[in-house]
């Protein structure tokens, strides 16, 4: 089971299972999110994915031809978008597993690095 919070701890949240991928995402809708050159996200099934307090300071933003993001309403902490991606940084614990790939490198910042040798992809899902 992962656990985690917003950046006040007005919203936690808890997986019931286990994340099953975990990737850094260069798209410019994570990089606008969270003021870096990437997103660290892990992939969830949404059924498994429970709001378990603070659910009445759910912000959700949506854009047309994008999944929905949510944060908090008082502290703007980022917490998870599309049902399905929850933002490794907001966990309280290891949760067990490292990123695999770095997605979505078409979009990267022009002045971001990549450092490390994970595998690169241009768009995701990985081609």
């Amino acid at each position: 089971m992962l656990q985690g919070q917003c950046l006040c701890g007005g919203v936690k949240y808890k997986v019931n299972g286990e994340g099953s991928l975990m990737v850094h995402c260069h798209c410019t809708r994570c990089q606008r999110s969270g003021g870096a050159g990437h997103g660290t996200v892990i992939a969830v099934k949404p059924e498994d994915y429970e709001i378990t307090q603070g659910e009445d300071l759910l912000n959700r933003y949506e854009e047309k031809g994008f999944t929905a993001r949510v944060s908090c309403r008082k502290c703007g902490g980022s917490l998870y978008h599309g049902e399905t991606f929850i933002e490794a940084g907001t966990l309280t614990a290891d949760p067990g597993m490292r990123p695999t790939a770095h997605i979505m490198v078409a979009y990267m910042a022009p002045w971001a690095t990549i450092t490390d040798d994970l595998p690169q992809h241009a768009e995701f899902p990985p081609s």
